[in-house]
């Protein structure tokens, strides 16, 4: 048996047998939570992408890597000129309204985009700034990177809006940024 002492024991009280404390804490909990992740959603809605641009450019398809610069203009056209390997360098790229213009030394050849296989490096890019300037796709934000899914493509941004990567499969194209 329990002798009684006199001296009162104090009570403690405990937030899973209250159900009065859980509810006030609870709310609290909730608003911090929302708080933190309000934060990167504010960001998205302020972010622009800019499909203007002149960079140099490296790309890699599986079977064939190569590098060069790259532009696209206001008016639509997007000029890749191949810089490495040897064997290619020189061959100059224009895409403006569907076709395409490849110049190599002095010889000139124009096609339309869709004598290019889907999958071609020209065809890809051009297909999806076409796009990106035209929908303004959802670009989700983790971590300081700026991501979209266009066509089946992973599209990466930097915080200034310009393309860093494209990615599909085997193929990977990098865009680094001239600095103006």
């Amino acid at each position: 048996m329990i002798k009684n002492t006199g001296i009162a024991k104090p009570k403690l009280k405990n937030f899973t047998s209250d159900g009065d404390n859980l509810r006030k804490v609870l709310p609290i909990i909730f608003v911090f939570i929302f708080l933190l992740c309000g934060c990167s959603e504010i960001e998205q809605k302020n972010f622009t992408i800019n499909t203007y641009f002149k960079s140099d450019v490296y790309i890699s398809t599986g079977q064939i890597d190569f590098s060069g610069t790259i532009s696209y203009s206001e008016d639509g056209k997007l000029t890749l000129t191949v810089n490495s390997p040897d064997e290619i360098k020189g061959y100059t790229y224009t895409v403006k309204d569907e076709k395409v213009t490849m110049d190599f030394q002095e010889i000139s050849t124009t096609y339309s985009i869709s004598d290019f296989p889907t999958s071609a490096p020209i065809a890809v890019i051009s297909k999806l700034l076409k796009e990106i300037s035209l929908s303004e796709p959802k670009v989700k934000e983790q971590d300081g990177s700026y991501t979209a899914k266009v066509n089946g493509y992973s599209v990466e941004f930097n915080a200034d809006g310009y393309i860093e990567n494209i990615r599909n499969g085997d193929l990977h194209i990098t865009f680094v940024q001239k600095s103006s």
